[in-house]
């Protein structure tokens, strides 16, 4: 019987397959709906003794994206019906684990988080070998960290500094990766059936015991126990030491889930996911938490989906843009353009100065390319978007401006008086500084409504965040179409008051400031 976002059957043979397919959602996520119906599923294909194996699927290009992160933020019960919670997850993993009955996660598209953590409760793992896929457990990414087993049943698989490394660096692996570490059991290729190769294991190889429910069984790395195997115990205390280092005792997440690992190594698996439990709960209920979730999930979702955008305004696409300086900042500007399948006019004081800048480019490329992560054809493609130029007359056509010189303001002052002379009245322009007020530029421009701040960061082909500066004469129609720009190119906008080091500079310095005063009233760090 199937429910609204659970698919479930039995075929002939005697295998149930169990489909995520969760409604009104482009990805499958984990609330307190979606894992009542799973778990009902499972339920119901575990005492079914007409069934002889299960393969969990999806319906959807991925397979199970994680929790709800809206519905954590929002949580309102107790701290201890959390927990039960929790460990009600846990008995039905622990369920199927156990059943007697080989169950298979046939993995296509993104595993991450909770449904990482579903995935190596299973008995077999099969995962699409797509460029998009990837398996992982990224919580920590955003104030948090596995709550369904994913501490221990990592750790038992990868040992304790792999463990580490990949959930506090919240890794997500290839398939390759995966098949590697031991994480997935096999690889296919993305047209092939995942779900018919997984029945075919269960029908002539299908096992049912998971390698930690044998009495022998010990972490990986520690064949002594963790307590007595030379390293492991000294490792624990510098992966606290560095943690410390780096959070400055401000993530609560990273302690927690360093204590989990730790504390649950040393007990048999059943122990080892109460431990990870009470550790989960202690940090989604901290204010820290909450505020990670805010800031990196929440929020940073829609300013990418352009929400700061004024209303009213309908959307703006750019064909061609110009990028005015070849330097670093300039050719990393073109080379999102030019992936984002903009045309590009780059244009230098010189030629040479300006196929400097594209050269940049194809040295970033090459290095994909021996990597295996792009083709010759797809540079060549890429490159061709780009216009290298000396001459003004080539930025007539584009669409978009977007100076990059150095920090001189009678510089960049001369340059926008030649530019707007050759473009036409309703292009924007827009300039990179990171340090002069954007009103204090425009002054030396024709038309100061069209005029904007769009500060990328360096490397620009790494650095999502973008900051729309809006100055004192800006139109809205302007700031609306910049932010259309910034979202079609892949960044993230977040618009900013004008003045002199904008809006990330002006915090870090506030840190700073806040870090100078203590000091000279005497405080010092224990």
């Amino acid at each position: 019987m199937s429910s609204k976002h659970i698919k479930y059957s039995v075929d002939t043979d005697g295998i149930a397959c169990i489909t995520w397919d969760v409604a009104d959602s482009p990805v499958n996520i984990m609330n307190e709906v979606t894992m009542a119906e799973f778990f009902s599923s499972i339920n119901q294909a575990i005492t079914n003794d007409t069934v002889k194996g299960i393969v969990i699927a999806s319906a959807k290009k991925d397979f199970i994206a994680g929790g709800d992160l809206k519905w954590f933020l929002n949580y309102d019960k107790s701290k201890e019906a959390c927990f039960d919670m929790l460990m009600q997850t846990n008995t039905y993993l622990r369920k199927m684990e156990t059943c007697g009955k080989p169950v298979v996660a046939a993995i296509n598209g993104l595993a991450l988080g909770g449904g990482c953590e579903i995935a190596l409760a299973c008995h077999h793992r099969i995962m699409s070998d797509h460029p998009k896929s990837y398996m992982g457990l990224v919580e920590c990414s955003v104030g948090l960290f596995p709550g369904a087993g994913g501490t221990q049943r990592f750790l038992r698989m990868l040992g304790p500094k792999k463990t580490i490394e990949y959930i506090t660096q919240s890794k997500k692996l290839t398939a390759e990766q995966a098949l590697k570490d031991g994480l997935v059991d096999e690889i296919c290729n993305p047209e092939d059936d995942i779900v018919m190769l997984a029945k075919n294991w269960i029908r002539t190889k299908g096992t049912s015991v998971q390698p930690w429910d044998n009495k022998k069984f010990k972490v990986p790395g520690t064949p002594l126990g963790v307590g007595q195997t030379s390293g492991v115990t000294e490792f624990f205390s510098v992966s606290n030491a560095m943690g410390y280092k780096t959070t400055h005792g401000n993530l609560p997440h990273i302690k927690n889930v360093l204590s989990a690992i730790y504390y649950g190594a040393a007990c048999h698996i059943d122990k080892a996911l109460e431990i990870e439990a009470r550790y989960f709960v202690a940090t989604l209920f901290s204010k820290e938490t909450k505020n990670i979730i805010r800031s990196s999930f929440i929020f940073i979702n829609d300013a990418a989906r352009g929400k700061s955008k004024p209303k009213g305004y309908d959307k703006v696409s750019f064909k061609k843009v110009g990028v005015i300086g070849a330097g670093m900042m300039g050719a990393g500007i073109a080379y999102v353009n030019a992936k984002a399948g903009i045309e590009v006019v780059l244009k230098d004081v010189s030629l040479a100065k300006a196929e400097s800048g594209k050269d940049y480019i194809r040295t970033q490329e090459q290095r994909k390319l021996a990597n295996g992560y792009t083709t010759e054809e797809k540079i060549a493609a890429l490159l061709q978007k780009i216009k290298a130029s000396d001459s003004d007359a080539d930025l007539a056509s584009c669409d978009l401006i977007i100076e990059a010189v150095f920090e001189n303001e009678k510089l960049k002052n001369r340059i926008t008086v030649e530019t707007e002379k050759v473009i036409h009245k309703e292009v924007i322009y827009a300039s990179n500084t990171s340090t002069i007020p954007i009103t204090q530029l425009a002054t030396a421009s024709s038309r100061p409504d069209k005029f904007i701040g769009l500060h990328f960061f360096s490397p620009v082909e790494k650095m999502p965040l973008v900051e729309v500066i809006v100055g004192k004469e800006t139109s809205e129609e302007t700031l609306a179409a910049a932010v259309d720009y910034v979202t079609a190119i892949g960044k993230v906008p977040i618009i900013v008051n004008d003045g002199r080091g904008f809006f990330t500079s002006r915090v870090f310095g506030k840190f700073i400031n806040e870090g100078v005063t203590m000091l000279t009233e005497g405080y010092l760090l224990p």
